[in-house]
């Protein structure tokens, strides 16, 4: 999330002047930062992971600013287990909400898929082309490899019984 400054919440269209640095917005106030700026941009929807994105309410609103935006396609980052819909079948209703608004569905980055619902994917939708982001394959098990460390970025509301997370638990109670 190059360029963005989430203490400040506010975004700064111009980091960096190299046309290979790609941007990944996730928020309803970036895009609309970004529209009319030539910097190359990925738009993460929000999943079923409940995390960073724009869910289908505010891509609906975002969709004249989406539309002046350099954009290379949008990025799905999904629970490790499946929800209540299998990661295939989150992805699709992604693809059909995006055919809806009228927005490009030829470039989607997915994280946490098999090989097999890839090809799945590949053929339900032939004019989309999905490229696997693999980061988590490269670390994830191996404890040598990383140290853990976090800052606070976000605080999302959670409802009782609502499937949040890369393993899909469901929340035991109201909060965040």
């Amino acid at each position: 999330r190059a360029g963005y400054a989430e203490a400040e919440n506010r975004f700064d269209p111009e980091p960096e002047a190299d046309d290979r640095l790609v941007l990944t917005l996730s928020s309803p106030e970036a895009v609309r930062a970004l529209a009319g700026h030539r910097r190359r941009v990925v738009v993460e929807l929000l999943t079923s992971m409940h995390r960073f994105g724009l869910d289908e309410e505010a891509l609906a609103r975002a969709v004249p600013d989406l539309r002046r935006l350099r954009l290379d396609g949008f990025a799905l980052h999904l629970p490790i287990d499946d929800g209540e819909l299998s990661r295939v079948e989150e992805i699709s209703s992604w693809v059909s909400t995006l055919r809806r608004h009228q927005l490009p569905t030829d470039t989607l980055w997915v994280s946490h898929v098999t090989a097999a619902e890839l090809a799945t994917l590949r053929r339900r939708h032939p004019e989309t082309t999905f490229r696997p982001r693999i980061g988590t394959l490269l670390w994830l098990g191996e404890r040598e490899s990383y140290q853990a460390r976090g800052t606070v970025l976000a605080c999302h509301r959670v409802r009782r019984g609502q499937r949040v997370g890369y393993r899909q638990r469901r929340a035991p109670g109201e909060g965040h």
